[in-house]
């Protein structure tokens, strides 16, 4: 799973640059990275899929297995503004059955704007304080108005990836009732313990 993430990511950010410089050159560019050099003028329009809006992505094909803290998390997001609302990765926590409830506390804002982000791209965001979280825990994105916010983040079609979609604000879900998008969301744990996480994809 981390590996055809990381190829899509860089697949992506060739698409600006294929007639500027070399496939090597450009992955080359992505591979040295501060915030990832990435520059995917194109996310969110045709070819990459669209952004998320008013909504909960709760990436229920990233799960954990044991005990862990996830220290950053890398984003393909599209910054705007210089405003509130900042959308947020957040820890839910199954309560039963197919029901899972959000961790209070657990929320971490992505307070990226354009006085420190100038374009759209991919980047890894360090979570302070980390989040820990617990065997049968599931990550998700919350994204508000998109209108209205500094930061969207994005999906990329094709890539048969399932997270379920719930109200924005909500603090419980029932996945067996929840839809599902089969997109491959643009968010992505950097943990400590790699063998704390798995994915139950067909794209493992």
């Amino acid at each position: 799973m981390e590996s055809l993430f990381w190829k899509v990511l860089i697949l992506l950010s060739c698409i600006p640059l294929i007639q500027a410089t070399s496939v090597d050159q450009c992955i080359d560019r992505i591979i040295d990275f501060s915030l990832l050099d990435y520059r995917a003028r194109r996310i969110g329009i045709d070819r990459i899929g669209g952004p998320f809006n008013d909504e909960i992505r709760i990436l229920s094909d990233i799960q954990f297995n044991c005990s862990t803290i996830i220290n950053s998390v890398v984003l393909g997001i599209d910054v705007k503004h210089n405003r509130d609302p900042f959308p947020s990765v957040q820890i839910w926590r199954p309560s039963g059955n197919s029901n899972y409830a959000f961790v209070p506390g657990s929320e971490r804002f992505i307070f990226y704007t354009t006085e420190n982000v100038s374009r759209t791209g991919v980047y890894d965001y360090p979570l302070e304080p980390p989040l820990e979280v617990e065997p049968g825990d599931l990550l998700a994105f919350s994204q508000p108005l998109k209108e209205n916010s500094s930061v969207r983040g994005f999906d990329i079609e094709s890539v048969n990836f399932n997270s379920h979609r719930i109200g924005f604000g909500d603090t419980t879900a029932d996945l067996s009732k929840s839809p599902i998008n089969n997109n491959l969301v643009l968010v992505y744990p950097i943990v400590a313990d790699k063998q704390c996480m798995n994915s139950i994809s067909s794209v493992n």
